[in-house]
């Protein structure tokens, strides 16, 4: 028995890594220091109990101030995946 298997270049079938969505959260180490809101007001907010939180969804062109945020957190609250 013999099986052909032909490669499809323009069929990627790996997931680029931004094509997977950013999830982030913001843990319980955080302080309200407000940094990450200053950083990436558009993703994140303080809640009325002095913490921050992020919000749901995540677009491509705030990633990069979402990373930024993360490694400026002092308590490194900001937890960042990404989930197939």
């Amino acid at each position: 028995m013999f099986f052909l298997f032909l490669w499809n270049p323009t069929i990627d079938t790996e997931a680029k890594k931004e094509d997977i969505p950013l999830n982030v959260s913001v843990n319980e180490n955080c302080i309200g220091c407000g940094l990450c809101t200053c950083t990436c007001g558009s993703v994140f907010l303080m809640l009325d109990e002095g913490v921050a939180a992020a919000k749901d969804e995540i677009y491509p062109e705030e990633e990069p101030l979402v990373e930024e945020a993360a490694e400026s957190c002092p308590t490194h609250a900001i937890i960042i995946t990404r989930e197939v």
